[in-house]
């Protein structure tokens, strides 16, 4: 289909989802590289949310991305920062894990970004409105220090209440991990 669609649309890229361990997410082992006009959608939806790629839990996960790094020119992650709970969403701190995994994808050589970070987003819970910030920052400029743009971001949002904030969301963090 690639070489195909090149000849018709030049500039066309195909993409496809990349999806579930027990599915797409494995990459071919048969081939050495992937036409430069296709582009796949790494979406990692079945990993352990509390842990990062380089935990054993999702390491796997974390080679799978590095080897379709290596076929294609072009490779998207469709992130799920958070994992769904029906009406409520579940208590996590996850910035960091965020914040981790994109780095990550910067040393994988990750493209591009599509976060599906409608979990909680719409009330504002879990952290939300504070990922949405220190991520998208980062996105734009991973030189800065995302420790730092959190702290910005509480003392913004939240004034004299930031540091019960902060205390309540690091301790999340640290049962998140553990």
């Amino acid at each position: 289909l690639c070489p195909e669609a090149k000849a018709r649309f030049p500039h066309a890229q195909i993409m496809t989802l990349i999806y579930r361990k027990s599915q797409t997410q494995p990459p071919p082992t048969n081939v050495e590289v992937l036409p430069d006009n296709f582009t796949p959608d790494f979406a990692p939806i079945d990993d352990n949310f509390s842990k990062d790629w380089s935990d054993p839990s999702n390491a796997q996960t974390y080679a799978d991305l590095k080897r379709w790094c290596k076929l294609c020119k072009n490779v998207i992650v469709w992130y799920y920062p958070n994992p769904y709970g029906g009406e409520l969403t579940p208590p996590l701190g996850n910035v960091e894990r965020g914040v981790r995994d994109l780095f990550l994808m910067k040393e994988a050589g990750v493209t591009g970004h599509l976060w599906e970070h409608n979990v909680g987003v719409i009330w504002g819970v879990g952290f939300t409105e504070l990922q949405t910030y220190v991520w998208g920052r980062l996105m734009n400029d991973m030189s800065l220090n995302w420790r730092e743009l959190a702290d910005e971001f509480i003392e913004f949002k939240y004034g004299a209440a930031g540091e019960m904030f902060k205390k309540y969301w690091l301790e999340l963090e640290k049962l998140t991990r553990d």
